[in-house]
């Protein structure tokens, strides 16, 4: 509906934010939010370290199999549900697809992160009554 200058310098414009202003978003959400005390005792628990890259490895590659077993791409069916499922939320999410320069996957990120964290807590919600 708009003419072409139009659509390429709004597009220009989204790039240019992308690359200048990512970066130092991510460094003020990480200042912000990140105690650096908590991370550091995390850093010292060999069996949370363990863990951690169990989650993540498992999770990436369970699902970078289904999605290619469904003729997804793999690296991009690995990232979206794996690895921000991994991740810290929104913020995590914007870290993960610029780290894999895949910002275009953003709303299929905001949507396994719902089903996910629905996910969990209706699995925890079963799972907790034989763990008490």
């Amino acid at each position: 509906m708009l003419p072409q200058d139009v659509e390429d310098s709004a597009a220009d414009w989204g790039d240019l934010i992308g690359t200048v202003l990512v970066p130092a978003l991510l460094v003020g959400v990480s200042l912000t939010y990140i105690d650096i005390t908590e991370v550091l005792a995390s850093l010292s628990n060999p069996l949370f370290i363990l863990l951690t890259i169990s989650t993540v490895v498992i999770a990436t590659l369970t699902s970078g199999i289904l999605g290619w077993l469904v003729k997804f791409n793999f690296v991009e069916a690995s990232i979206t549900p794996g690895l921000v499922m991994a991740d810290t939320g929104g913020s995590g999410d914007v870290a993960v697809l610029s780290a894999a320069n895949r910002l275009h996957l953003m709303p299929f990120a905001a949507l396994t992160n719902r089903l996910g964290g629905a996910l969990v807590l209706f699995v925890t919600s079963l799972i907790v009554p034989f763990l008490a």
